[in-house]
């Protein structure tokens, strides 16, 4: 595998957890009530606590898409 396979792959791989992560942004906006509810009977948690595992979850998401995707991509594309 030489360099520009490795530069698409991290471009991919970074296009398609960004995306989705919008989309689970914007899901999470969206039915924030119904998912509360939900995930609040299934797992026994009150509907406020919901809602902070959620945005901790997309925190963390964005973390690691940053760690994982973007700065090995923008390594890889600037020592081409």
């Amino acid at each position: 595998m030489n360099l520009n396979d490795l530069i698409e792959l991290f471009k991919w791989m970074t296009v398609i957890n960004v995306s989705l992560l919008a989309l689970s942004a914007v899901l999470l906006m969206g039915l924030k009530g119904v998912m509360a509810r939900t995930h609040g009977k299934l797992f026994g948690i009150e509907e406020k606590d919901v809602s902070l595992a959620a945005y901790n979850f997309l925190g963390n998401f964005k973390l690691l898409i940053f760690v994982f995707n973007i700065v090995p991509f923008l390594s890889l594309y600037l020592i081409r």
